[in-house]
């Protein structure tokens, strides 16, 4: 995942351990079944915390997005070798913006799309609110951050 340097200082340790992961568990709210868990490929986490991915319309259409985005969801990483693991909570946001896809299109290793103007193709930005991360043999609680407050994107 392509990572830039972090304008907020405390997400600074967030993007330097999980630039390296190729995927995480995205845990979504869905109306009348509970929670529902996909693998994501993070495609980029931007200056300002955002971290985005790519996602199938059609894959998201029992998902409830209001014009704030998705009230709550988890992006979970997990790396058995070094044992770090992170869960990031914030509001998910769908962005439709034809520049912006045209941008992370480029950064895409395996398209599932047939390129940037696809119209199931759309990107998703988690605005991380509270990050935990677990490090070492003995899983403590290595950094944690609650509260953080980023810019809005633009919502589809």
């Amino acid at each position: 995942m392509k990572t830039h340097l972090q304008s907020n200082r405390e997400l600074r340790p967030l993007a330097d351990r999980i630039r390296l992961q190729r995927v995480a568990m995205l845990t979504l709210p869905v109306p009348h079944q509970g929670l529902q868990a996909r693998p994501m490929t993070p495609i980029e986490m931007d200056a300002q915390g955002y971290i985005w991915m790519a996602a199938s319309r059609a894959s998201l259409e029992k998902v409830s997005f209001s014009s704030h985005g998705v009230p709550t969801a988890n992006l979970a990483f997990s790396n058995e070798a070094d044992s770090t693991y992170i869960s990031i909570t914030g509001r998910l946001e769908a962005v439709d913006d034809v520049a912006r896809k045209a941008e992370v299109w480029k950064l895409l290793d395996r398209p599932w799309f047939k390129g940037p103007d696809d119209p199931d193709y759309l990107l998703l930005a988690l605005r991380p609110q509270h990050v935990e991360m677990w490090e070492g043999p003995h899983s403590v609680v290595a950094v944690s951050y609650t509260h953080l407050t980023l810019p809005t994107k633009r919502i589809v």
